[in-house]
């Protein structure tokens, strides 16, 4: 990762973010990339357009439940902390329309990771399970499987006993 160049956010994406999905789980059927998502409020409809929404497609029941959605932002955005809030406003915006509770943003150089129930907006600020810095992500990956693979995922939701989406 160190001596990969990401100069926009569409290789932070496909050069980061698709490894990363892989690596927990998800495979190219899983995942929908860049899908577009319709949002209505009241008589206004708009189109949001999240990088990665992950699913389990191998389980018919949870075929069309979200469980991840990644937001990719071009490498360094994250350093500053007005991007990190507006990044983790974004991702949970998304996941409210899609009822996806596991929320991950990363511009490759840090990943912050949250649940959608546990966001705590004090201040404005949401508060991440976890907050990583990409360098230690070999030592860290332990921690972002538990929080984010597909297996994973899939056991809570299952233990959830949540309806998928119609």
């Amino acid at each position: 990762i160190n001596t990969m160049e990401f100069r926009t956010e569409a290789d932070v994406s496909y050069k980061f973010v698709v490894p990363l999905l892989c690596a927990l789980g998800y495979s190219e059927r899983d995942r929908d990339d860049q899908p577009s998502v319709q949002m209505n409020e009241g008589s206004k409809s708009k189109s949001l357009t999240p990088d990665h929404i992950a699913y389990n497609r191998e389980i018919d029941s949870l075929s069309n439940t979200p469980l991840l959605v990644v937001e990719a932002k071009k490498k360094g955005l994250l350093s500053v902390e007005k991007n990190i809030i507006h990044a983790g406003r974004q991702v949970k915006s998304y996941g409210d329309w899609i009822r996806c509770n596991r929320l991950l943003v990363t511009d490759a150089a840090r990943i912050l990771i949250y649940d959608r129930y546990q966001c705590l907006e004090a201040v404005g600020d949401l508060v991440p399970l976890l907050d990583l810095d990409c360098r230690d992500l070999a030592a860290n990956f332990d921690a972002i499987y538990e929080q984010c693979s597909k297996s994973a995922l899939t056991n809570k939701r299952q233990h959830a006993k949540i309806k998928p989406l119609e």
